[in-house]
Parts: C-alpha cells; sequence; structure tokens
C-alpha cells in the first residue's frame, strides 16, 4: 500500500484482486502474504511466474476526484 500512496497520493477502500477484477478474484485481508494467497515467486527472474495483481481505490480529500488513467510504467 506504501507504494500505491507514494505514486496516486492518499488513498482510501483499496481492493485487491488477483488475475482479474472479480468478486470472486478479491484479496481482501490486507494482513495476509502474497504466498498465503497462493503467489509464490522464485529465486531467479527468468523462473518467475507471472501474475497479475488488479486494483482499485478512492483517492481522500478529494470531492470530486477527476477519472484517472494509472500506470505502473509513469
Amino acid at each position: 500500500m506504501k507504494i500505491l500512496e507514494k505514486k496516486h497520493g492518499r488513498i482510501g477502500k483499496l481492493v485487491l484482486c488477483k488475475d482479474e477484477f472479480r468478486e470472486t478474484n478479491e484479496m481482501p485481508d490486507e494482513k495476509k502474504t502474497l504466498k498465503e494467497y497462493g503467489i509464490e515467486g522464485d529465486t531467479s527472474k527468468e523462473d518467475a511466474p507471472t501474475v497479475n495483481i488488479c486494483y482499485d481505490f478512492k483517492p481522500i480529500d478529494d470531492a470530486n476526484p477527476d477519472p484517472i488513467l494509472l500506470s505502473w510504467m509513469n
């Protein structure tokens, strides 16, 4: 969550989903690790699996936020 706050400002009501944004794919327990959600890495970058983590949130301190396009590439 700290990475998201640094990139997008203060956020609230964060929703994380594994693979695609659907209620059945939500990861609601913020105290669980990715491993506990079945997402495991590898010691080498070449052998590590690729997993999509989708997220949605509401900005804090902004009564009428404009739609935002988000990208990790910025």
